[in-house]
């Protein structure tokens, strides 16, 4: 009986560290969040504001054209200060701009750029290799699935070290050693798991541009036959 209580008793202590921290991070995260938006907000207003000083000096200057201002604007929306105007343009007139505007600053950078002699997003350095692009995807998401597996092994390990070969591991040293595993663990599946889905987007991103230009190519095609 007494070994049953004590793995109920562990078991309880390590769901509740392990909830606890994710509260406490979704709770900062969240706040972090509220504050940077009213932040970006102001930012957004005062650079509305600027270049209205400048338009009244400057009448040939059309303010909601101007470069500060489409950056501002679209980092006051989305959070997102990483594209510029041209990008910001390029993905607007796209046939699904939501699609670009939320996925491609996340993978500008690693994966994409913005070629200003095509005009268009292209693969960057390395990943311009189908097979890079390829062996990436599939690398990221194999190790994901490698830690969570070898991760929860080695709780495994742990339990039966305490439970079945009954070392003398007191409850906090089980709850603090699977404590750490789980967050180390989880940790580095999530971030393999997430460049994985960081290339999937780059290919989509990538993929559904081909299909808009070809799109208007046909539609033009056909304006001219007619």
């Amino acid at each position: 009986m007494g070994l049953y209580f004590g793995i109920l008793a562990n078991i309880v202590a390590i769901v509740g560290g392990f909830f606890g921290i994710v509260r406490l991070a979704n709770n900062f995260v969240s706040n972090s969040f509220n504050r940077k938006r009213k932040n970006r907000h102001d930012d957004y207003v005062f650079t509305k504001k600027f270049l209205s000083e400048i338009k009244k000096k400057d009448k040939n200057l059309e303010e909601y054209e101007h470069p500060l201002f489409i950056e501002k604007g679209f980092y006051a929306l989305t959070g997102k200060g990483n594209l510029s105007a041209t990008e910001i343009l390029y993905c607007l007139k796209q046939k699904n701009p939501t699609l670009f505007l939320n996925n491609y600053p996340s993978v500008r950078g690693k994966y994409l750029e913005y070629s200003y002699d095509k005009n268009i997003i292209v693969f960057k350095g390395r990943y311009k290799n189908k097979w890079v692009r390829n062996l990436s995807w599939l690398g990221n998401y194999l190790l994901f699935l490698l830690y969570y597996l070898f991760g929860y092994g080695f709780i495994v390990v742990v339990f039966k070290s305490k439970f079945v070969d009954e070392r003398d591991w007191s409850w906090w040293q089980t709850a603090i050693t699977i404590n750490s595993i789980i967050i180390i663990i989880f940790l580095i599946s999530i971030f393999c798991m997430i460049q994985g889905m960081r290339m999937r987007l780059a290919k989509e991103i990538v993929a559904k541009q081909e299909t808009n230009h070809n799109e208007m190519e046909m539609s033009q095609m056909v304006n001219q036959d007619e």
